[in-house]
């Protein structure tokens, strides 16, 4: 595990880059098929808050599962008290297309898409290059769960003010690696929190397997978490 500083405090975890070309082996991932993909426009808070964003256009493949777009309505309705627009570093993990993190690149100065799939990447690169805000500093990066990972990957520890992610706590085996990452990334000043949403669970597993995995993961690292309403 890595080490945690003497001095650092509790961290809370709110109710819950670009690759590099030595990540891949098959050259052909770093061409962007626009053909696979088509855009769409999403709209929160009753219409004030509007983000646009390609997504895979294959049968069963979503732009958004749903506990993303219940954390696009919180981000969109708090996200001006919760973020610094002049100074707030965010990483999305877990981030599919990358609508999530987009939505709080309206309101945060520098946000960081990640995602353990390669041909993820490339979605949220181009999704960054396309629909980041003028007012932000939007990346994409490859970054497989635990700090060996982000280390390996030149991920400063303690480099996040906030870490968010939708849907990422479904497969209990994975949830120990999502907190490890969550732990890596926060930083220790007192403003410094997580927030993630879940809905979905993976067919051999439960709500209730999840949530006792993630609370005995919290535990294990002394992090503070809260369920939002």
């Amino acid at each position: 595990e890595a080490p945690r500083k003497e001095d650092e405090g509790p961290r809370d975890v709110k109710g819950f880059g670009v690759f590099d070309q030595d990540d891949f082996e098959d050259p052909s991932l770093f061409f962007f098929d626009e053909t696979e993909y088509e855009e769409k426009v999403f709209t929160f808070n009753d219409g004030k808050v509007e983000q646009k964003a390609l997504g895979w256009s294959q049968g069963g493949c979503q732009h958004m599962w749903p506990g993303s777009f219940g954390m696009c309505e919180f981000i969109a309705k708090n996200g001006a008290i919760i973020f610094d627009r002049q100074r707030s570093s965010v990483f999305e993990l877990g981030a599919g297309s990358g609508i999530l993190g987009l939505v709080v690149a309206q309101f945060a100065k520098d946000v960081t898409l990640t995602d353990g799939d390669k041909r993820e990447v490339l979605l949220l690169r181009e999704n960054a290059q396309r629909y980041a805000p003028a007012s932000a500093t939007v990346s994409a990066q490859h970054l497989p769960w635990g700090w060996k990972e982000a280390e390996a990957k030149g991920v400063q520890r303690g480099s996040a003010d906030f870490v968010i992610g939708a849907e990422v706590c479904y497969v209990p085996d994975c949830i120990p690696l999502l907190v490890e990452t969550i732990d890596f990334l926060l930083s220790s000043a007192p403003h410094s929190a997580a927030f993630i949403a879940n809905c979905c669970v993976s067919s051999t597993s439960s709500q209730a397997e999840c949530r006792g995995v993630l609370a005995s993961s919290l535990a294990h690292r002394a992090l503070h978490a809260e369920e939002l309403p």
